[in-house]
């Protein structure tokens, strides 16, 4: 409802009401009318910008247990985007929200620590931070391999298996299949794990039109700290997911604009994929979802 309300608002008349009946909500302690007027006021979106009340609105939602507005103030302290800067605050925000599986406040964190080129703990522990942001969609692959995507039946829960199914699924042209396949090469599930393999199946995925494989590729360039160039070429297939509407491609693209990563910096385009990610109808399904990722167990 705090997404829809500002939606459907098309006159100033409209957005007042929306905005009325969200601080009401608000008032009234709901964390996610709480963090959509944070959103609102943090990014100007139909109304003047003013970071001070956005941070009283993003405070009371995530003192009250919402993500991502853990998520997003600590972005903003930590940073001082608009704001006094506190990096001690903003960064043990980004920690909470990272323990309970938000990806978007691992890839923070990842990309904070990276930036300390003095400090090797520090460095090592960003890129620690930067593969956890990564590893949310492969650990969903490791459910999703043991069944068969062409026929929707049920098989006995060998990768082995799966991945014979899957190939044959991939090779009959399934974009989505051949996504899984260039998975279970990247986490070695029935095969030996082979990342050449993994991006080359991810690629072919991507040109079938499967963004999720082209968000994968985005990942698998990040975490691939020695090689050339490889913050562009992270930001350029992020950016290709981007525009089919993966969430976490606009998340991950968006603080890349703004920390300068991949390419030239740009604050405030980054600030609006940012916002546009957070205001994303499916983002409203992440805040549930974390914790169920986080419980997984991890294939690192």
């Amino acid at each position: 409802f705090a997404r829809s309300s500002l939606d459907g608002a098309k006159t100033e008349r409209d957005v007042s009401r929306a905005i009325e009946t969200l601080t009401g909500l608000g008032n009234a302690g709901h964390t996610p009318s709480q963090y959509a007027l944070g959103i609102h006021y943090f990014s100007g979106i139909r109304t003047a910008r003013d970071p001070e009340r956005a941070q009283a609105w993003l405070e009371q939602a995530a003192k009250g247990g919402h993500l991502m507005a853990k998520t997003t103030l600590g972005f903003i302290l930590a940073k001082g985007l608009g704001v006094q800067k506190d990096e001690p605050r903003g960064i043990a925000l980004l920690k909470e929200a990272s323990r309970d599986g938000v990806r978007a406040a691992s890839l923070h964190l990842g990309l904070i620590f990276s930036a300390r080129e003095h400090s090797p703990a520090d460095v090592r522990r960003g890129e620690l931070y930067l593969r956890k942001a990564a590893l949310g969609p492969m650990q969903v692959a490791a459910t999703e391999l043991p069944v068969t995507l062409s026929s929707g039946r049920e098989y006995p829960k060998s990768d082995e298996v799966s991945l014979k199914l899957l190939n044959e699924a991939a090779n009959a042209g399934s974009a989505r299949a051949m996504r899984l396949v260039g998975m279970a090469y990247e986490l070695g599930l029935g095969v030996e794990a082979d990342a050449i393999k993994a991006r080359s199946c991810y690629r072919t995925a991507a040109a079938g039109g499967d963004a999720a494989a082209r968000e994968r590729l985005g990942s698998m360039h990040l975490l691939d700290t020695e090689a050339e160039n490889y913050r562009r070429k992270a930001a350029y297939w992020f950016a290709k997911a981007s525009t089919t509407g993966e969430i976490h491609s606009k998340y991950a693209l968006g603080m890349m604009h703004t920390y300068g990563e991949g390419g030239e910096r740009q604050v405030n385009k980054g600030l609006d994929l940012l916002t546009e990610a957070a205001l994303d109808r499916k983002s409203t399904r992440l805040n549930s979802s974390h914790t169920d990722i986080s419980r997984m167990p991890s294939s690192a």
